[in-house]
């Protein structure tokens, strides 16, 4: 293949993220009606921790039998207690994982470059903590009222108020990633009004785009 073409990066690269509960996941599915270039943090995060990788070693190394299932595999809802009670657990954690996805993650941006697509959308829960915003050209923040976060938490996941109030404290507050975003998506309201939000600023990405490859 053409090392011009493979050299390149995409026109604009995406970043969107937002806090526990926000609804992160539901922007980012109409996004992904949109484009085939998502890449899911998450999803290489669950590729790394499983077995025969440096990451899944270095995690057993770090944490031990208790985060295995009987089959060998990282039982992730248990680590994440662990790492969610302790700050400095979460911190190790991090730091093992977050290179792995970071450099996994500028290997797909090469690789859609050299599919020609215009925009790629970067999934990640953790943009601002693992720096992966740097790879960004824009940054969408997908926000909500806390209230309506906590609801959201307990009613998926099983998590009483208190854990739910302690994983959103273990974040980054959704207030310094509204101050760093170049956009925030108001997830406050009705499905619908999302969509129009993200239609109205996907049209905008387009014009963008095309501006930039015009040489304008």
């Amino acid at each position: 293949m053409n090392d011009d073409c493979c050299s390149r990066r995409p026109s604009l690269v995406l970043g969107i993220t937002g806090g526990l509960g926000t609804g992160k996941s539901t922007g980012t599915g109409m996004l992904r009606a949109k484009t085939d270039a998502v890449l899911d943090a998450d999803v290489m995060v669950h590729q790394f921790l499983q077995p025969g990788t440096c990451v899944y070693d270095r995690v057993v190394d770090r944490f031990g039998s208790q985060v295995l299932k009987g089959d060998g595999t990282i039982d992730r809802p248990k680590l994440g207690k662990i790492v969610f009670g302790d700050a400095d657990a979460r911190g190790d954690l991090e730091r093992i994982v977050h290179p792995a996805v970071t450099a996994s993650i500028k290997q797909k941006l090469h690789e859609f470059a050299c599919g020609g697509y215009d925009v790629t959308v970067l999934d990640v829960p953790l943009l601002y903590e693992a720096g992966v915003h740097e790879l960004c050209d824009e940054v969408w923040v997908v926000w909500c009222q806390p209230r309506q976060q906590i609801v959201r938490v307990t009613c998926r996941s099983g998590l009483d108020v208190r854990q739910a109030k302690d994983r959103m404290k273990a974040q980054m507050p959704l207030e310094e990633k509204v101050k760093r975003a170049d956009l925030v998506l108001d997830n406050s309201g009705s499905l619908s009004d999302l969509q129009d939000e993200v239609d109205r600023q996907w049209s905008r990405l387009q014009k963008k785009v095309k501006c930039c490859l015009d040489g304008g």
